[in-house]
């Protein structure tokens, strides 16, 4: 089961403060809260790549990114980049 591990503020704006979580499976999520704005912003990251590997594994996460984003549907991928959404790895 997926959990929180640690949540906290980490700044805060006159719109509203930032609070950044850490999950039980490496995720990292960034939530700016400002109720004047009536739109949303998701961002989820995880904490992988070169940098977390251990050296028997050296490539790795460059190598699976290639093959997630070789898997996703490339209709969807141009969809969600027209109605504005950034896709990176």
């Amino acid at each position: 089961m997926l959990k929180i591990l640690e949540s906290k503020q980490i700044a805060d704006f006159k719109k509203g403060p930032i609070r950044r979580s850490l999950f039980s499976n490496g995720a990292v999520s960034l939530e700016h809260y400002a109720p004047e704005f009536l739109g949303a912003k998701v961002v989820l990251s995880y904490l992988a790549g070169s940098l977390f590997e251990k050296e028997t594994e050296h490539g790795i996460a460059h190598f699976i990114e290639h093959l997630i984003f070789k898997e996703l549907d490339t209709n969807l991928l141009q969809e969600l980049e027209l109605a504005g959404a950034e896709i990176d790895a």
